[in-house]
């Protein structure tokens, strides 16, 4: 069913596996407006990209599945870098704005990477920082 579904309209599915909103964009779920890059979407973006890679090779894409993996390697490390404050991951925002998570914690944040378990899709993010953001979120609230 995959395979017959792949390629549609002469363009391939792969092609709604890559981002249409840059970090600086903001992205609408939930009633919940995100300006700046944050944990949660992160964390459904990376998960949809392992997805797609595990998708891309079951119709023996290697191309979708090789862009797809190189993607995941770079917004994993890049949300490690940039949003894991040695504590808990947080919204980066460039400057103070109503109504953000910011440096809050955010409650459900590991809510993909919860989902990447029972998909079987393994750690999408740093194992140690996983553990060390569950340990917090579960003292602080």
């Amino acid at each position: 069913m995959l395979r017959k579904h792949w390629n549609f309209h002469g363009e391939k599915a792969s092609g709604m596996l890559m981002p249409t909103v840059c970090l600086k964009g903001t992205i609408t779920i939930q009633c919940v407006n995100y300006l700046a890059p944050n944990p949660q979407m992160s964390t459904w973006y990376l998960g949809a990209l392992l997805s797609g890679e595990k998708m891309a090779l079951a119709v023996n894409d290697k191309g979708c599945a090789k862009k797809c993996r190189a993607m995941f390697r770079n917004g994993n490390q890049w949300v490690d870098d940039n949003l894991f404050n040695g504590k808990y991951y947080i919204q980066k925002l460039p400057k103070p704005v109503d109504c953000q998570v910011d440096e809050g914690i955010l409650v459900d944040q590991l809510v993909g990477q919860y989902r990447a378990h029972v998909c079987g899709l393994g750690y999408l993010l740093k194992k140690e920082n996983i553990e060390t953001t569950l340990k917090t979120i579960h003292k602080c609230n």
